[in-house]
């Protein structure tokens, strides 16, 4: 999501080996982007990017899973609107932050509700790979 056409390296982005592919989300008053940035764009949304509109534009495109590598900030805004059925989450074997300064939701509220385990693996490097289904989640289509 760039909203402010912030992000000027996609190519880059889409070659860290992470992802088979980048999509750039914008809303219609994003400013306009450098020429040949190389990357699939979705609008939707006025002046922020319309998140329920996004995920449904998508689907229609067949996409069944999305799969969000995020900050707090865009996960909790998905939670917000009851985007999400699934949270899934990288415990990484280190700290970061200073207590309590640092929110997986962002500034939005945590859910309301208990997340609901779906499942628990170990991975290399002492990574756990948690998952758990949220609270009131719309089903998908």
């Amino acid at each position: 999501m760039d909203s402010q056409a912030r992000v000027q390296q996609w190519a880059a982005l889409r070659d860290a080996g992470h992802w088979s592919g980048v999509l750039a989300l914008y809303a219609a008053s994003t400013p306009p982007r450098p020429a040949g940035a190389d990357v699939t764009e979705l609008v939707t949304g006025d002046d922020r990017v319309d998140l329920s509109a996004t995920l449904s534009t998508l689907a229609d495109r067949g996409a069944r899973v999305v799969r969000v590598d995020s900050g707090g900030t865009l996960i909790g805004a998905l939670l917000h609107r009851g985007l999400l059925d699934e949270l899934s989450l990288l415990v990484h074997p280190v700290l970061a932050g200073a207590a309590g300064t640092r929110h997986w939701h962002g500034a939005a509220p945590p859910p309301e509700g208990p997340l609901e385990p779906a499942g628990a693996q170990p991975l290399d490097g002492g990574l756990v790979w948690l998952r758990y289904r949220t609270p009131g989640a719309t089903p998908p289509r």
